[in-house]
């Protein structure tokens, strides 16, 4: 039911129009307390679990992300979000799941690891793009650098697991995105030895494709053309 609910608020968040999401959802939402509103909720679901508890599950955890990245996108809505994830600390609740992300990539022995993981990350990486873009005026993305949140994701490019290769085009398009369009990104990049991190990563694609080829690991004779 949880799952059902949040589905229907992240596409009532792409189809309506930001007046009409305000009217219907948002007005009701914001006479909420304020560990009642949805957005403060949200990030309950994947906040980690105290001594004791149990976590919620991976799925339900993914769709959350989803639905946070969906209010995201209205600006009414957007520095709730920003709040409740505590976008501002390098302690709080977005960094935490980063930092689990990053921690589970590293693990390439995990058998839990399966497409619903894969999606959870997803839903993460495209949430991360979103939120500097969501508010521009609060300067949402540099308070994220000012974090540290791309120390964290440069370490991503240094892991060689099969899971962080998988995932390496999705830090880099998040990298890109932010060293084009926000202000000292490029200096933080610097500062988180990024560039050698990239560099490394270049030589490591290349010599594992080379020696893929030799192998005969590359594109099956059927498919090449004569072209």
């Amino acid at each position: 039911m949880v799952a059902i609910r949040l589905l229907a608020i992240a596409n009532l968040a792409y189809i309506h129009t930001e007046s009409a999401f305000q009217q219907k959802i948002s007005q009701q939402d914001s006479d909420q307390p304020r560990r009642l509103q949805l957005a403060q909720q949200l990030s309950e679901l994947i906040h980690p679990p105290g001594n004791g508890e149990s976590g919620i599950p991976r799925e339900l955890q993914t769709l959350a992300i989803s639905t946070l990245e969906a209010l995201a996108k209205h600006k009414h809505k957007a520095a709730e979000v920003c709040t409740a994830l505590s976008v501002n600390v390098n302690h709080g609740v977005l960094f935490y799941v980063v930092r689990k992300a990053v921690a589970e990539l590293a693990n390439d022995d995990d058998p839990a690891d399966n497409f619903d993981e894969d999606d959870w990350r997803e839903a993460l990486f495209s949430l991360l793009i979103t939120l500097p873009s969501s508010s521009p005026s609060a300067r949402t993305g540099e308070t994220m650098v000012a974090a540290g949140l791309l120390d964290i994701l440069v370490e991503i490019l240094t892991l060689r697991t099969s899971k962080a290769e998988r995932n390496h085009p999705r830090v880099l398009n998040f990298l890109d995105n932010y060293v084009y369009n926000l202000r000292d990104a490029f200096q933080a990049l610097i500062n988180a030895k990024g560039l050698g991190a990239v560099a490394d990563l270049t030589s490591y694609e290349v010599e594992t494709s080379f020696v893929r080829v030799l192998n005969g690991d590359g594109m099956p004779e059927q498919y090449k053309t004569k072209a």
